[in-house]
């Protein structure tokens, strides 16, 4: 198996056998049931990247992944143009958008979030609704293995969630949540997490990887695929509603910080 960037792999026999990347993902998700040829069209700009995929049916069309930084509003109708042009499709083809609706960058959230219900209410099409933290961690699902999707919240604190893939389908393990690096690594204990995938690319803001890779089956911070998304919004695990309907799920207000979601306090935005 060839290096993937951003990739740290358990040396062990079994931790290769294991580990998957997007392709596999989308196999397994393949393999679960019929799914309609939909065109599905995806964005992805909470985790402080830009991310569009292009998905008919189960069959990956493309994808783009850059770091915009502030340009993201500029450039995203440039970037649909061009991923559409090089799949051969147009907006009119689009028959559902799916978008990351949180936690993850305030100002990244909000701007794909007015993006997307844009288009889906210009053309009269649904939005399926993807929690970051769960498109993070899709592409690693495998039977038998926890994945632990980490995003930066702020210079002390992260948001986390796990999952696993249990008979096909997607099961939450921990929802996600906000909370600091030390309560996170906590959930483990004394625990085995050789069979724990961590996923994010913010790990190294808060651990160790050289300590992490010899504790973890695998770990990545490669960011979000927007074929992960679009994958996930084909397989009907998320809900796809009326653009109008759609909410941010910020899993914090701006100025609360840690002390204030333990006191289960969360804010969740009308677009």
């Amino acid at each position: 198996m060839g290096e993937i960037p951003g990739c740290c792999f358990r040396s062990d026999a079994k931790a290769k056998k294991h580990v998957i990347v997007w392709r596999n993902a989308w196999r397994n998700c393949k393999n679960t049931g019929e799914f309609p040829m939909k065109v599905i069209l995806s964005l992805d700009c909470s985790t402080g990247w830009t991310a569009l995929g292009l998905i008919e049916g189960l069959e990956p069309l493309g994808e783009i992944t850059l770091s915009l930084s502030r340009r993201q509003s500029a450039r995203l109708p440039a970037l649909v143009d061009t991923l559409l042009m090089d799949s051969g499709k147009n907006l009119e083809e689009i028959d559902e958008f799916a978008v990351t609706t949180g936690p993850g960058y305030f100002t990244g959230i909000r701007v794909g979030l007015s993006y997307i219900t844009g288009l889906a209410y210009a053309l009269g099409k649904n939005v399926a609704c993807v929690p970051t933290l769960l498109a993070m961690a899709f592409p690693y699902l495998a039977e038998g293995i926890n994945v632990a999707a980490v995003l930066r919240a702020r210079t002390d604190s992260l948001f986390a969630a796990i999952y696993r893939l249990c008979g096909g389908k997607t099961e939450t393990v921990m929802e996600g949540r906000l909370m600091t690096p030390s309560e996170f690594m906590s959930l483990f204990g004394d625990q085995d997490t050789r069979s724990t995938i961590f996923v994010g690319n913010d790990l190294g803001t808060f651990f160790d990887l050289e300590k992490l890779s010899s504790k973890a089956l695998f770990y990545s911070t490669s960011p979000v695929s927007g074929l992960a998304i679009a994958t996930i919004a084909a397989s009907g695990e998320v809900e796809s509603i009326p653009p109008g309907t759609v909410e941010a799920n910020y899993y914090r207000g701006p100025d609360i910080g840690v002390a204030g979601a333990r006191k289960g306090i969360t804010r969740n935005q009308n677009r």
